[in-house]
């Protein structure tokens, strides 16, 4: 968030903003993989198919020659990582600036294109075609894998953010989620898990038990407790959970930073869509150890 706030000083914010050219801040650039370039290319095509312009992103691995251009998109998607920069970009004329979850699965991805879509000024019709075309194409290849994961116990160990949206996909998925640990320091918020959560679609009969930054080994011992009580054979974590847990006691998928393991060689988004889908691939294939 620091080195955001450090690059934004580096722009020059008088360029003359266009209204349908799109930036995305507070995204979480760690590694040049595939993984990553899989997530903006996904991006990329939702904007295009609304058509918007994807401008340069906060931060999406380019140079700050490119990021400078952010000044002339006109529209401003701020993700949960850069929420305390909203009130910078909401002072600067001529743009829109606009809150969103990340577009994590089915449900929360079609949230996040209305939501940026009206900001744009997109037709709703278009949007909603939009949703509807993707829908028609996803959703059938999802409900297949869908089939095989119903009623699996899942625990998350990532940012209160990314965790409400993948528990609110596990939900679409049937999967139960007994257990959440939020990774993300003192940001980590187990209400603003919950109600983010509920925007993207997530309503549970039996709401998982939720921990706000513990230790390291503090998650791990309350997952370790938990599954003494009854099993929960999928993790999806980082390195830290694959390396602790890893060794049989729970198939991990890894996602996210730290991910030393897990190498994207092949473009393999786990954002939009086609995210969607790649990550009910990952899933099922570690609910049945088809590594």
């Amino acid at each position: 968030r620091r080195m955001l706030d450090a690059v934004c000083d580096l722009v020059d914010w008088d360029a003359q903003p266009d209204p349908r050219r799109v930036s995305l801040a507070g995204y979480l650039f760690d590694r040049f993989e595939m993984d990553h370039a899989a997530n903006l290319g996904e991006i990329r095509r939702l904007f295009r198919a609304m058509e918007l312009e994807a401008g340069p992103h906060l931060l999406a691995g380019e140079g700050l020659g490119v990021v400078r251009g952010i000044a002339r998109s006109g529209v401003i998607g701020v993700l949960p990582l850069a929420a305390s920069m909203g009130p910078r970009f909401e002072r600067l004329p001529g743009r829109r600036v606009v809150p969103l979850d990340p577009p994590i699965g089915l449900h929360g991805t079609a949230t996040f294109l209305r939501v940026l879509g009206g900001a744009a000024g997109v037709d709703p019709e278009r949007v909603e075609s939009t949703i509807d075309r993707e829908m028609a194409r996803a959703v059938p290849l999802i409900a297949h894998g869908a089939r095989r994961l119903k009623g699996t116990r899942v625990a998350i160990f990532q940012d209160t953010a990314t965790a409400a949206a993948l528990a609110a996909f596990l939900h679409e998925l049937d999967c139960e989620v007994p257990l959440v640990v939020l990774t993300d320091g003192d940001q980590a918020d187990p209400q603003a898990f919950l109600d983010g959560a509920a925007r993207m679609g997530a309503s549970f009969a039996h709401p998982p038990v939720v921990l706000a930054d513990p230790s390291r080994d503090g998650g791990l011992a309350r997952y370790r407790e938990a599954v003494a009580v009854e099993p929960i054979p999928v993790v999806v974590g980082s390195s830290v959970q694959k390396a602790a847990l890893g060794g049989g006691q729970a198939a991990v998928v890894e996602l996210g930073y730290p991910s030393v393991f897990k190498h994207a060689l092949y473009p393999t988004p786990w954002l939009g869509f086609n995210g969607a889908l790649a990550l009910v691939q990952r899933l099922v294939d570690a609910h049945n150890h088809a590594f």
